[in-house]
């Protein structure tokens, strides 16, 4: 079973990955928290002041997280911007920063070589795995988003994406599907 952890502060951290592209599946991650349901989720963590590069993943949370905080990072992911990883759908799961969960931020991180630069949710194809509520993505610098840029897949109320820079992206921004709240 998944365990709560909360109040935890990952700062002045430099992880180096094996520094080439891994099989769909993103096996190298650099962090990553995991647990079973939003009983089991985190709350009040924070990434700071971290260097992570040579990881198909940087940043992504497994399951609901509340009040996390992801700033002034330097993310650097395995993907080239070269014909062979624009061509095909190697990059899809490679995520830099997934937020799911409520009343998330990431900040002033400068990004690169990633599938899905930012995420908001969890899903496995049409069926959602997380809530999302409340996160936001702001004051970015992002370069060679091979997939998309933002992916709001899944995404449910009062997420934004505003006031960051990209250079290289493929696809600007998956909106798939777009959730109803009224059943």
């Amino acid at each position: 079973r998944g365990c709560r952890s909360g109040h935890v502060i990952i700062e002045n951290l430099t992880i180096l990955g094996i520094g080439s592209d891994g099989p769909i599946g993103n096996l190298q991650r650099g962090i990553t928290s995991y647990g079973e349901s939003s009983n089991s989720g985190s709350t009040r963590n924070t990434v700071r002041n971290v260097t992570i590069s040579g990881v198909d993943s940087a940043i992504t949370f497994r399951e609901e997280v509340s009040q996390a905080l992801v700033y002034d990072n330097t993310l650097i992911g395995n993907n080239r911007w070269t014909a062979a990883f624009l061509s095909d759908n190697r990059t899809w799961d490679d995520d830099g920063v997934n937020l799911p969960g409520f009343g998330n931020v990431a900040f002033n991180n400068t990004i690169s070589g990633f599938g899905d630069t930012m995420s908001y949710a969890q899903h496995s194809g049409n069926s959602t795995l997380t809530e999302t509520r409340g996160v936001h993505f702001y004051r970015n610098d992002i370069r060679n988003s091979l997939d998309d840029l933002i992916e709001v897949d899944h995404g449910q109320r009062n997420v934004s994406f505003y006031d960051n820079r990209a250079h290289n992206v493929s696809t600007c921004s998956s909106l798939d599907p777009v959730l109803s709240l009224f059943h």
